[in-house]
């Protein structure tokens, strides 16, 4: 025995552009990721930006894991991040840990 279940042609569009909706409501913003990182560089290793540095940061269309770790040891107080190999390598290797590649664009995120 089976149950079949039918919706009306406008209940089927209500329900496909409500599901649309949820869809894009959930779709993570780059920014967006980019502060839970940050807040996870700040809680886990005291990288504790300003929030016009954090915002500077999260604001970027692109960016790259080595550059990310340049702008976080800079905004730090740094005076060479360049020269930290050792913070570059391990702020880089979380980016790419936590975004699943080595570089970013705002396109490939939500609004």
């Amino acid at each position: 025995m089976s149950i079949t279940f039918t919706m009306s042609p406008k209940e089927a569009a209500a329900a496909e552009n409500s599901t649309c909706a949820d869809d894009t409501a959930r779709m993570p913003t780059l920014e967006n990721e980019l502060d839970n990182l940050m807040g996870w560089l700040c809680t886990e290793w005291g990288f504790c930006l300003a929030s016009k540095e954090r915002e500077k940061i999260a604001s970027s269309e692109r960016l790259d894991a080595r550059q990310f770790a340049l702008e976080i040891l800079k905004a730090e107080g740094f005076e060479h991040p360049e020269f930290e190999a050792n913070w570059v390598k391990r702020i880089s290797e979380k980016f790419t840990e936590h975004f699943g590649r080595p570089t970013i664009q705002s396109i490939e995120f939500g609004p």
